[in-house]
């Protein structure tokens, strides 16, 4: 379920660490980096991305998606793990 303080999410950096989940503050932060990012570092966050509800989605699925979709899906998917 989303909001959970406990849940960790994968990096946005290329470091191997988990990050706490970002608070309101920190929102344009997070808008930034996700920009940074290329379609092939996009894929495996979300692939492997842990959450209290597994994210469904198939490489091949992902592979049709523009990689503005794709920052849309785990920005989301990173708010939804945001302490509310």
């Amino acid at each position: 379920m989303c909001g959970r303080e406990s849940d960790v999410v994968p990096p946005l950096r290329k470091e191997p660490v988990g990050m706490i989940p970002p608070n309101p503050n920190q929102s344009n932060h997070l808008v930034v980096e996700l920009a940074a990012l290329t379609r092939d570092e996009l894929t495996p966050r979300l692939l492997a991305f842990p959450s209290p509800t597994r994210l469904d989605f198939t490489r091949e699925f992902l592979d049709t998606q523009t990689t503005e979709q794709l920052r849309h899906i785990l920005l989301s998917a990173l708010l939804c793990l945001t302490p509310k």
